[in-house]
């Protein structure tokens, strides 16, 4: 039934230096099918969401199978209208509406955010605001998925195992909170990264980031087969 597998993410999920192929590959080969890979280093959730959406709406295929590992919580997205080369280099999507949007990271590394720009940095002990708008989105993007009957798998590839949701009285006692984390689609948002599954499972991982080797790719690929629900 699957005629593709698609993936969207940050540096976890994209291929980069000699990490030619990555997880998605082998999930593809695994179904005989094609592979469309939008993951991108540094990328924000807001990113990874619009883009995701973006292409659903307009792909030919008819049954993707849709994998997401999703970024930092306090990555946060700005528009960017100078010419820093350095800064452009690492706008993700170069064509469209969103070619000015860029991980405020990028700015602040380089000294080009404004003031107000800098205003919108998260307090490390503030997480309300990027929790409660991250289980929205993942509440909505899954119901448009599950609408469209379309197979999905999500995970947290970014480290975000410090920003338990359960922290947050107001915030664990939504319904949509409650859905997303029962959800057998989704996987353990706020117990599992990448960086630690890679520090245990692939000895070969990059020590300081948690970035998979390309042998801890394929291995990630076989433990996704064990939980994508299809």
């Amino acid at each position: 039934m699957i005629d593709c597998v698609f993936v969207n993410g940050d540096s976890y999920s994209a291929p980069a230096g000699l990490i030619t192929k990555t997880y998605g590959h082998w999930l593809a080969e695994h179904f005989n099918v094609p592979l469309v890979n939008l993951a991108v280093e540094g990328s924000n959730n807001d990113r990874i969401l619009r883009s995701s959406i973006e292409w659903l709406a307009n792909t030919e295929y008819k049954n993707p199978l849709v994998v997401v590992g999703w970024s930092f919580l306090r990555r946060i997205e700005v528009c960017y209208y100078g010419n820093n080369p350095t800064v452009v280099a690492h706008i993700p999507d170069q064509e469209g509406y969103n070619a000015r949007m860029i991980t405020l990271d990028y700015l602040l590394n380089t000294n080009q955010a404004t003031i107000e720009q800098k205003a919108l940095v998260v307090d490390t002990d503030s997480l309300d605001k990027p929790l409660i708008d991250f289980y929205t989105n993942l509440y909505l993007f899954s119901q448009l998925l599950e609408l469209k009957n379309i197979n999905y798998f999500f995970y947290s590839a970014a480290k975000n195992t410090d920003s338990q949701v359960t922290c947050y009285p107001g915030i664990s006692s939504l319904q949509i909170v409650y859905d997303v984390v029962n959800n057998p689609c989704i996987y353990q948002l706020h117990n599992h990264c990448t960086m630690d599954w890679a520090l245990y499972n692939d000895s070969n991982c990059s020590k300081d980031t948690g970035h998979l080797s390309l042998h801890g790719h394929k291995l990630w690929a076989e433990k996704l087969l064990t939980l994508i629900k299809l």
